[in-house]
């Protein structure tokens, strides 16, 4: 598998620094292929991958990190999985395209369980970050990917930088420096494109992007919503779903309040206003996934 960056948008600002440089953050191109055992991930970048050395991440603490996090959302079950992506993210995927397991490149290790996949290494040369995975853990078909790149942050949920406007500068590796252009998901680079509010759509390098079957939306007033007809066992109180316009197009995530009868009350979480909602689409099952070992050490 071969996916080129479309845009190359990154929202972090900085002045230039020893290991932080412009480009530093701008994805270029994500392969994947199988060698052997292993299944390999790399990553490119504009600029050259460097460590940030002796980031203090607590008084007694200090380590290395890579200024990259990097998120490979892969979906490989038709109709299942999770809309939401992993802790501190910050953002959804359309419920079609919903993801099944993650590939995550870190140096830290804030996020594990059964659908999330940990490098047994990680190497980086000129501008690649290359992580290698046990074969056996990865699914054999793969039909969409998401890839996205984030700042390593030292502290908060899920240990990526939250994307909102601040001052200072990239001296030093802290969140109360750097200039993040905008408001919305940490997500400073991405094989899809990323519009503040919207689901991130997956990449489906055949071509064959699945099509999204809803339920209509009766009423949209505000951030509420009425969906009906809902078949028996389709939504439950506390689900999340994808809302769609005519077009077919993400617009936003809501969250299930009620169903009553045949009708489905809803609350827009994150997205534009809903008077353009069209459907909304439930994931039909999120599938059980048995753990897997972290696969020793990753840097």
């Amino acid at each position: 598998m071969d996916l080129a960056d479309p845009e190359g948008d990154v929202r972090l600002v900085h002045p230039d620094a020893a290991d932080i440089r412009a480009g530093t953050f701008d994805l270029e191109r994500f392969t994947l292929w199988r060698e052997g055992d292993e299944v390999v991930a790399e990553v490119t970048f504009a600029a050259p991958v460097r460590r940030l050395r002796d980031v203090r991440l607590a008084e007694d603490l200090a380590v290395d990190l890579w200024p990259q996090t990097v998120d490979v959302y892969l979906d490989s079950v038709p109709g299942a999985g999770h809309i939401a992506a992993l802790p501190g993210r910050g953002f959804d995927v359309p419920a079609a395209e919903a993801w099944d397991w993650v590939l995550v490149i870190s140096s830290l290790r804030d996020n594990d369980g059964g659908d999330v996949l940990r490098p047994t290494h990680v190497v980086s040369s000129g501008h690649t970050l290359r992580a290698s995975f046990h074969a056996r853990d990865i699914p054999p078909h793969i039909a969409g990917v998401l890839v996205a790149v984030m700042a390593t942050s030292t502290t908060g949920e899920g240990r990526v930088r939250q994307v909102a406007p601040s001052g200072g500068d990239c001296h030093v590796w802290d969140d109360a420096r750097c200039h993040l252009v905008g408001a919305g998901p940490p997500v400073l680079d991405a094989t899809e494109e990323v519009v503040p509010a919207r689901p991130v759509p997956l990449a489906y390098p055949s071509g064959d992007r699945p099509r999204p079957t809803g339920i209509p939306v009766a009423f949209a007033q505000g951030a509420l919503l009425t969906a009906s007809p809902v078949r028996d066992g389709e939504l439950a109180a506390g689900q999340l779903v994808t809302v769609v316009d005519a077009a077919g197009v993400a617009i936003g995530t809501a969250t299930v309040l009620s169903v009553a009868g045949d009708a489905a009350s809803l609350r827009l979480t994150a997205g534009e206003a809903s008077q353009g909602a069209s459907a909304v689409i439930p994931v039909t099952a999120t599938i059980p996934i048995a753990p897997t070992s972290p696969g020793g050490d990753q840097n």
